[in-house]
């Protein structure tokens, strides 16, 4: 946090995070954001996808991100050269984050971030998150003053920060080789902790050891999973395909009427899964998620499709069309892509 905040160069008004997922760059946006927040800051939010790649709809985007942060921004904006105006023009200071900005990557944004850094007034910073950049653009922003560039040599865990985490979960005497093989990767750390509690013999970080980060991680997710009984194993997996896994949605994609009581069943797998409470949801860690589409993929094609074509349906009944078509087009139910867009209306909803 301070080195995002006040690390060199100390001119920077805006900070780079560009990391391989599971270093914690979200997270790590969390606490600078509750950091701010606590001086008195207000912060504005955006998490990044493919449609912003247009820049026009990405300015939008950062307008209404003010407007659901009740700051309030001018509708009008149209070139990213004017959000530093109408920025300075605000009677406090702010903190805007924006996560998953590769998702939107494009040399137009890139050309947009490079206006901010350069343009941004006294009383605004911006903190950029990213599995990877243009680091020859945003290497001269450096040298000349105008972007904090955090890597994943940054964001790794020492083994002083892992003998912390994994203490009394792992004994002291391996904690340095667990380490090493994990590289110092969060979400590997993670899962090595959730690991270590139904785990006695330390066999798993033996197995582990000669792998690649990304087998440990899908090594580790399996030892993960493994403590967990069948009902709850086959619901991870099968809400998988839900961004959000609400109550709703994964009734309509399990056909079960307890997915209330499962979700909060998977309590024993936080951090990697986020619970929330009202309502009750669940977030699984992107690389998690990963692992589990991996694992249930391993089904027989019919179940996968029929998974499919139950969310596909729920969607389209929640009129949520765009996830509904997306659904059944993954699945290869191009008919029923068809129907639904029809049934929304095709003219209207193309238009």
């Amino acid at each position: 946090v301070e080195q995002c905040l006040h690390g060199a160069p100390c001119s920077a008004q805006l900070s780079l995070l560009a990391a391989p997922a599971g270093f914690g760059k979200t997270t790590h946006l969390g606490e600078i954001s509750r950091w701010l927040e606590k001086e008195g800051c207000r912060t504005v939010w955006l998490n990044c996808d493919e449609g912003d790649r247009d820049l026009a709809v990405f300015l939008r985007s950062i307008a209404e991100a003010f407007e659901q942060a009740h700051l309030g921004l001018r509708s009008f904006l149209r070139e990213a050269e004017q959000l530093p105006d109408l920025l300075a023009e605000l009677p406090y200071s702010i903190g805007i984050f924006v996560d998953q900005y590769e998702a939107a990557a494009h040399p137009l944004l890139d050309d947009a971030l490079e206006a901010f850094a350069r343009l941004l007034p006294i009383n605004v910073s911006m903190f950029v998150a990213a599995r990877a950049i243009s680091p020859e653009r945003f290497i001269g922003l450096e040298l000349d003053g105008f972007v904090r560039l955090v890597t994943a040599n940054d964001l790794r865990f020492s083994d002083a920060e892992a003998t912390v985490f994994l203490d009394s979960h792992v004994p002291a005497n391996v904690i340095r080789e667990l380490v090493a093989q994990s590289d110092g990767w969060a979400f590997v750390l993670q899962l090595i902790r959730l690991s270590a509690r139904s785990r006695a013999d330390g066999g798993w970080d033996q197995r582990a050891a000669s792998s690649s980060r990304v087998r440990i991680a899908d090594f580790l997710a399996s030892e993960v999973m493994s403590g967990l009984d069948d009902a709850l194993r086959n619901f991870a997996m099968e809400t998988s395909l839900l961004k959000t896994v609400t109550v709703d949605d994964a009734e309509a994609i399990t056909g079960r009427p307890d997915c209330a009581a499962l979700i909060a069943r998977l309590q024993p797998l936080v951090p990697i899964v986020a619970l929330e409470n009202y309502p009750i949801t669940a977030h699984f860690h992107p690389l998690f998620q990963e692992y589990l589409l991996g694992a249930l993929q391993l089904r027989p094609r019919p179940e996968i499709v029929r998974l499919h074509e139950r969310l596909a349906r729920h969607y389209a009944n929640t009129r949520r069309v765009l996830e509904a078509v997306e659904c059944a087009l993954g699945a290869g139910l191009n008919e029923l892509a068809g129907a639904i867009v029809e049934a929304a209306g095709a003219v209207r909803y193309v238009t």
